[in-house]
């Protein structure tokens, strides 16, 4: 991983721009299959990059923070969002008339 990526990741914790902390977070629990929990993703990862295991260690350090952080403002059960979950919105979106 690169260490900007990192350096990068640790400005979005201290960051009061929400919209950048939800996409890192949303973005952080994308598995190749579906969502995952960010412990489930980074052991995804370092399963696929065991060279980068500390690096992944950090980031994953660092996204739970985040995902505390959101926890804390929002009414969503965070943990409780899934793939099947996000398909049936997704399906419900579709059908939405502006």
């Amino acid at each position: 991983m690169r260490a900007s990526a990192l350096v990068e990741f640790k400005k979005n914790v201290s960051t009061n721009r929400w919209d950048i902390k939800i996409c890192t977070y949303s973005d952080m629990r994308i598995g190749p299959f579906g969502l995952l929990t960010l412990t489930e993703r980074i052991q995804d990862l370092k399963l696929r990059r065991p060279e980068e295991s500390e690096d992944l260690d950090i980031l994953l350090e660092q996204g739970l923070l985040v995902e505390q952080q959101l926890i804390k403002v929002t009414n969503n059960q965070l943990l409780k969002i899934t793939t099947e979950l996000v398909e049936r919105k997704a399906k419900q979106l579709s059908s939405f008339e502006i």
